[in-house]
């Protein structure tokens, strides 16, 4: 069957190559229209989650071209390099069309260029989301970035104090 064989060329070279996150999309998208298949027939056909597909697809059909250079899987904040994009918060910045308010082409650069420059992280794109959903415009949450990285540090000190006191309380039952 040409199909079956298709797909395991398409495996085969995804498993050699380190494809980035939009080459699999644009594969998976090829896969979903060519061949009619679901999210779930592709995953299984690819060996990769849905969650996957559906997160690279995303990117594939949404992501403007000037930030698909910069895309990484990398989602560690710690190691990412400058200019790196990672693909957790470029779905997460295309999400909030989705979730928050429909954005215009340019909101959505601004926001792009927002997490590259400022490594921003989904916590922190997702915070802009609410802020636009209350009324704000893009450039005064983006000038919110700052009060957010110190909004996610307390949230992060007070999560850890919170771990403490469960431990000291299962250590004192």
């Amino acid at each position: 069957d040409d199909e079956a064989l298709f797909i395991l060329n398409l495996t085969e070279n995804m498993q050699r190559k380190n494809i980035n996150s939009f080459e699999i999309g644009r594969i998976c998208n090829m896969l979903i229209k060519k061949h009619d298949l679901s999210v779930k027939e592709v995953s299984a056909r690819l060996g990769i989650k849905e969650t996957r597909v559906a997160t690279c697809r995303n990117l594939f059909l949404k992501l403007p071209e000037k930030f698909r250079s910069k895309l990484s899987y990398n989602t560690l904040q710690k190691s990412r390099k400058a200019g790196e994009l990672p693909e957790n918060v470029a779905n997460s910045i295309l999400n909030i069309t989705r979730d928050y308010k429909r954005l215009t082409d340019a909101e959505l650069e601004d926001i792009l260029d927002a997490a590259v420059e400022n490594s921003l992280n989904v916590l922190q794109v997702q915070l802009i989301g609410r802020l636009l959903l209350r009324g704000e415009t893009v450039k005064s949450a983006l000038s919110k970035i700052p009060e957010l990285r110190i909004l996610r540090n307390d949230l992060i000190v007070y999560k850890n104090e919170l771990e403490n006191v469960k431990k000291k309380l299962k250590i004192a039952q």
